[in-house]
Formats: structure tokens, sequence, C-alpha cells
């Protein structure tokens, strides 16, 4: 497989893991999401319409595999470029609708601590900031 198509693997490896459909049941404004860095693979870099909130380090037995970031949407065209870590110029321009989205920064974090759950390995979270 190629370059390029190991990137769009993990793109579209992103949408799945982050695009369950978890709409705020209570009608209400308020939209958080899920998006993730993988160091060596790539970055992610949210435009001006989302509002970053928190990131959570993501170590499994001692290795950092990713990093998740809690964000809120603050406009509907909010996108999210997703970066080739090795060939920068490989950049995808994903809109916030095919994010996951939470009702707010608790169902977000619970979240994540679900994605890395697994039996008694040895995966934790250490928040960044």
């Amino acid at each position: 497989m190629g370059y390029w198509s190991n990137f769009h693997l993990a793109t579209c490896m992103l949408y799945a893991i982050l695009g369950a459909d978890k709409a705020n049941p209570n009608g209400g404004t308020n939209v958080y999401i899920i998006f993730a860095n993988k160091p060596g693979e790539y970055s992610s870099e949210p435009d001006s319409n989302i509002k970053t909130l928190e990131s959570w380090r993501y170590l499994f037995y001692g290795r950092e595999m990713a990093t998740f970031t809690i964000a809120e949407v603050v406009d509907e065209s909010a996108r999210i470029k997703i970066i080739d870590a090795k060939e920068p110029k490989y950049v995808n321009s994903v809109p916030n609708k095919l994010f996951g989205e939470f009702p707010d920064v608790s169902a977000a974090r619970a979240e994540i601590e679900e994605l890395i759950s697994f039996a008694d390995l040895d995966a934790k979270l250490e928040q960044v900031a």
C-alpha cells in the first residue's frame, strides 16, 4: 500500500472511531467533539470555529500512542485539518459533521476512556491541557 493510501486509511480510521452519532439528546446548542493527534503519523489542527477545551495523552505500556482533544464546536462550518506527519503536503480538511458529537465534556471524556480500555492492558490517560 502506498504512503498516501496509509495516510488516507488513518484518516478513515479516525472518522470511524469518532464518527459514532452521539448528538445532544436534550436538543442543546453546545456540541462537543473529540479529535486526535498520532505522533509520527498525523496531526490535527482545528480551525477558529472549534474551541479546544482539554487534551489527554494516551499511553499504552508507557508509550505515547495518541493525544485526544475534546473541543466545543462554535459554528457548524467548523473543520479540522488532518496533516500527514511524514508528508505534510498531504492534508485532509474534515468537516465537523464527520466527527461524533457529544452533549457535554463528561460524555466525551467517557468515550475516550472507553476507547482505550480493554481487559488488563496497561493503558492510561494523562491530562495535557
